[in-house]
């Protein structure tokens, strides 16, 4: 059995031996040291904002909340499916209903 005693004067040594102790390894951080230097960065290549502006983020579609009953059947079939494809069942639901709405508006045309 070993035992530890913590001594304000030999705290890292104390630490050194609770390492050897338990087994863990020391970790390191920052052990390499990086060297700044004042040489011109170069030429300067200006970039267009490609990014989309927030408006284009927002949601086209406003969604709407509802209740209903589907059959035990139907659910489970949508998790399993969802679950494979890791996303959430609802909204492979709602995705399959958005496509049967847009086939139906075309469609009449």
């Amino acid at each position: 059995m070993v035992y530890l005693q913590f001594d304000s004067r030999t705290g890292l040594t104390a630490y050194e031996l609770l390492v050897q102790a338990t087994g863990e390894k020391e970790k390191r951080y920052m052990n390499k040291i990086i060297q700044y230097s004042e040489e011109p960065i170069g030429e300067i290549e200006l970039v267009s904002d490609f990014l989309p502006s927030p408006e284009e983020l927002a949601l086209k579609n406003q969604n709407t909340k509802v209740t209903i009953s589907l059959s035990s059947e139907s659910i489970a079939y949508f998790k399993d499916a969802a679950k494979k494809h890791h996303m959430q069942y609802q909204k492979m639901i709602r995705q399959l209903l958005d496509e049967y709405v847009a086939h139906q508006k075309s469609a009449e045309k």
